[in-house]
């Protein structure tokens, strides 16, 4: 709901400079914020949906209701629209964290401009063509950088690194029920 209301208001206020209201707080490990994302998608696509954490452990500071609907935004586009395997990743670069979706898929729009208009919906869509305009708005609001490569399809947030204290190291989920 929070999002359909965000969203409504969103689109609306083109005028403006900021158009959210960011709640910046820390993410103890981007590799287990990245991991509770993925693993709906890693349960339901079982073997054809792959996580891989960062190397070591590292903390950032981001809104991690945005972040995590632009997440979540890509990869079910990877899922619905791509093909599999579904690879979803977490490197490390001087000043961002990148989180990447692959698929092996090809993308029926030439450029990231094109896909994310407003209203522009892929073949297999039955959403509103609004998720990726509104990824990219989100994105440009928080200072991350989108790119998108073809063939196969990759879509890349470079997540500018906020270091924020020593980090929690990335244990999987199945090691932190135990």
């Amino acid at each position: 709901r929070r999002l359909t209301e965000t969203s409504r208001n969103y689109l609306k206020a083109q005028q403006h400079n900021r158009l959210l209201d960011l709640n910046q707080e820390k993410i103890e490990s981007i590799s287990h914020f990245v991991e509770d994302i993925a693993l709906p998608y890693i349960d339901e696509h079982e073997g054809k949906v792959e996580f891989i954490p960062l190397e070591n452990a590292l903390a950032i500071t981001a809104d991690t209701y945005w972040l995590g609907i632009c997440m979540k935004n890509i990869i079910e586009n990877a899922v619905t629209h791509g093909e599999f395997p579904v690879k979803i990743s977490l490197s490390a670069e001087k000043n961002k964290v990148l989180f990447k979706v692959q698929d092996q898929g090809q993308c029926q729009f030439e450029s990231l401009g094109i896909m994310t208009r407003e209203f522009v919906k892929g073949n297999k869509s039955s959403g509103t063509g609004l998720g990726m305009n509104i990824v990219k708005k989100v994105c440009r609001e928080m200072g991350i950088d989108l790119t998108l490569d073809l063939n196969p399809t990759v879509f890349t947030m470079g997540i500018p690194l906020t270091q924020s204290g020593p980090a929690k190291a990335f244990n999987p989920l199945i090691a932190r029920i135990k």
